[in-house]
Formats: structure tokens, C-alpha cells, sequence
């Protein structure tokens, strides 16, 4: 850690022992209890993380430049209490034991970092309503865990979720969720449209304009697209679509398939956290594609 960090930290570490006594955690379900109300409640989505809280404080992101309807937006979507929408966020509010117990040590230590910084900032916001909470990390359940021999039952229920659907994506032009895996072959059908792989919220009101364009009140929409896709899913529980913010649940599998320990890069897939270039995926045809932004 850097000098400039650790002084960060030292000044923060008393102030978030006092927001910890002030601010009421959130109510966050597990990953799997975020499953099982999303089958029970055939609801829709919306996930925030650490880059849409970067976002709403006016910071861009390696595929997002910072906008300021963006980050008015993420604010609408997180204050939101629509009972046909869940807002996810990270389950880390457990004690230090708790959080070194689920995740790896560096990504235990990242979000205590994330926390430390961010609790009185914006998760106050999250937790000041009666109300429970998804686990954002719902769509990424292998590599950063230490428990990975849940994951083959995990997933199991995961699937479950759009079993005999007919399924729109809606991602990055890279993205290419489900090609070459069997991650969504239990869908009755999968239709994509293709939307620009960075600042897609540039062209924001054509994607959701095409999106409910494209789609019935029958179809599952699946929405792998960044800070976007968090507020793409609430607009369009607005138009009578259900949406499920999913993104890198596609590379996830492909990690937990590979059983690797450490984020690789993924022939022919985005991989951000791991490297900013695409590795060549020869032919391999992304099927499906009813619309592509150009």
C-alpha cells in the first residue's frame, strides 16, 4: 500500500468506526438467497458496485467516462423502494472475520479498503430504508471466493433462473455471453442485441428505446453492460420488461470451467479487470443477433 493510502486509511479507520455506530447496515441477502427470491419473485435487477459508486461520485471507470445524468440516475435507482426491482448490493457488511471468511484474501482486503471509504458516503443511502437488499456479487460466485466447492450447486440454481426462457441479451459489443459454453443452453431461446463495448450510456435512450422495441413482456432480459445496465434494468421494469442486471457472470463461468484460482483472460471475451485487449477467438459465431449498434 502506498504511503498516500495508508495515511487515508489511518485518518478514515476512526470515522468509519463511528458511521459503523451511526449509519444502519444494510439487510443483504446472500448470493444464493439473492437467487432464490429472484426465481420466487420473478422480479427484476438492478446492481451496484464499486464502479457505479465510483460513478455516482463523479470518478469514470476503465469503460465509463463519468456523466452527470448517469450519476443522477444511479442515485434514482439506488433511493429506489419499486417492489418488482431489487437493488444488489456487495454483501459486505459482516464483521472482519466474516468477510475474510468468504472472500480470498485480496479480495477481502480490497473490499475492507471499498468500505472503509464508501460506507458513509453512499451505502447509508442503501441502508436507510426498511428494506432487503440482493448481493450484487450474485453474478460473481467462483474465483473470488473461498468456498469453491459450492459453485457446481450454485450454478445449478443460477440456471434455473432463465430455464425454458427466450432470453435477450443485452451487452457489449464483446461481451459474447454464453458463446462457447453451455452457461444458457437450458433457455428455450437467446436473441442479442449488440450495444457499443465502452460509454454505452452515451447512447443511452437508443439502447433502452431498441431494447423495449425489440422485446415482448414474455421475454427475459439478460444485461451485461456496466453502469448501464443498472439503470437500463429499472427503466425497463417501467416498461412492463423484466431485466436482470448480470454482467460477468459469463466470465465468471468461464473461470469456475477452467477451475482457475486468479482471473485470466478469456479467448474472444472483455476481460477488463484482467487486461484492456481482446485475445483472438476464432471462428466462433455469436448467434442471435436481432440489432447491432453501430
Amino acid at each position: 500500500m502506498r504511503s498516500v493510502e495508508k495515511i487515508k486509511s489511518a485518518v478514515c479507520l476512526p470515522q468509519d468506526t463511528v458511521r459503523r455506530m451511526v449509519y444502519s447496515k444494510p439487510r443483504v441477502m446472500t448470493d444464493l438467497q439473492t437467487v432464490e427470491y429472484i426465481i420466487e419473485k420473478k422480479c427484476s435487477i438492478a446492481r451496484f458496485g464499486d464502479g457505479e459508486l465510483d460513478l455516482m461520485n463523479g470518478i469514470g471507470i476503465k469503460f465509463q467516462k463519468a456523466d452527470k445524468n448517469l450519476r443522477k440516475r444511479l442515485i434514482q435507482v439506488a433511493e429506489s423502494d419499486d417492489p418488482d426491482i431489487l437493488i444488489c448490493v456487495p454483501d459486505i457488511f459482516g464483521s472482519r472475520n466474516e468477510l475474510y471468511g468468504k472472500f480470498v484474501r485480496p479480495a477481502a482486503k480490497w473490499w475492507r479498503k471499498h468500505l472503509l471509504f464508501m460506507r458513509g458516503k453512499w451505502y447509508k443511502h442503501f441502508g436507510c430504508k426498511n428494506r432487503v437488499l440482493g448481493d450484487t456479487q450474485i453474478s460473481r460466485f467462483y474465483v473470488d471466493v473461498n468456498d469453491k466447492k459450492r459453485t457446481a450447486d450454485y450454478v445449478v440454481r443460477l440456471r434455473s433462473i432463465w430455464q425454458d426462457a427466450d432470453i435477450v441479451f443485452v451487452e457489449g459489443k464483446n461481451s459474447r455471453l454464453g458463446v462457447g459454453n453451455d452457461l444458457f443452453d437450458n433457455a428455450r431461446s437467446v436473441r442479442r442485441i449488440i450495444c457499443p463495448p465502452e460509454n454505452a450510456f452515451d447512447r443511452y435512450a437508443e439502447i433502452l428505446s431498441k431494447t423495449v422495441e425489440l422485446t415482448s413482456e414474455n421475454d427475459l432480459i439478460i444485461c451485461a453492460l456496466g453502469p448501464t445496465a443498472t439503470v437500463l434494468s429499472y427503466d425497463l421494469a417501467h416498461f412492463g420488461r423484466r431485466c436482470l442486471d448480470l454482467g460477468h457472470v459469463d466470465i465468471e463461468y468461464e473461470w469456475y470451467l477452467r477451475g482457475v484460482q486468479e482471473k485470466v483472460t478469456i479467448a474472444g471475451k472483455e476481460t477488463y479487470e484482467v487486461s484492456d485487449k481482446i485475445e483472438a477467438c476464432a471462428d466462433v459465431d455469436v448467434n442471435g443477433i436481432i440489432y447491432e449498434f453501430d
